[in-house]
């Protein structure tokens, strides 16, 4: 399987050899090579490339397609070992607090230990890049 910048490298050289040929080539003998076959050959040419083209347009938005349904895939799953209750989302982020203080953001550590409230917004969006990375509690605090 080739990598799509050696498509594209390989176009560009085909487009360089045809350029040469053709800046070669007397005048003349361009002229004289025009007509309906030479239309015929311009066509068919510009329709490879355009399919070559539109191909590989077509590969780039399915492989970023995949991406961003990977991502929502491993996003659910992240979400699905949280707990669903608010308070016990809370009361996971307070044993990481307690137990593992430095998964948790410092800035946030330190308000939390001030007694500032932290929003259930922010508990879960920890909470939700922790389980991404796999470092929640094997039990995903549903204990």
């Amino acid at each position: 399987m080739t990598h799509p910048r050696d498509d594209v490298e390989r176009l560009q050289r085909l487009l360089d050899a045809i350029e040469e040929v053709a800046l070669r080539t007397p005048e003349e003998e361009l002229l004289a090579e025009e007509g309906p076959q030479a239309k015929r050959d311009e066509d068919i040419a510009r329709n490879i490339v355009a399919a070559h083209l539109k191909a590989y347009g077509l590969s780039k938005r399915e492989e970023a397609k995949r991406g961003m349904e990977q991502a929502r895939a491993a996003r659910a799953a992240a979400l699905g070992r949280l707990p669903a209750a608010p308070s016990a989302r809370r009361a996971l982020f307070e044993r990481i607090v307690a137990n593992q203080p430095a998964l948790v953001p410092q800035g946030l550590t330190m308000a939390f230990r001030d007694g500032k409230e932290i929003t259930d917004a922010e508990i879960d969006s920890i909470l939700e890049a922790l389980a991404k990375v796999g470092a929640l509690p094997k039990d995903g605090g549903t204990e």
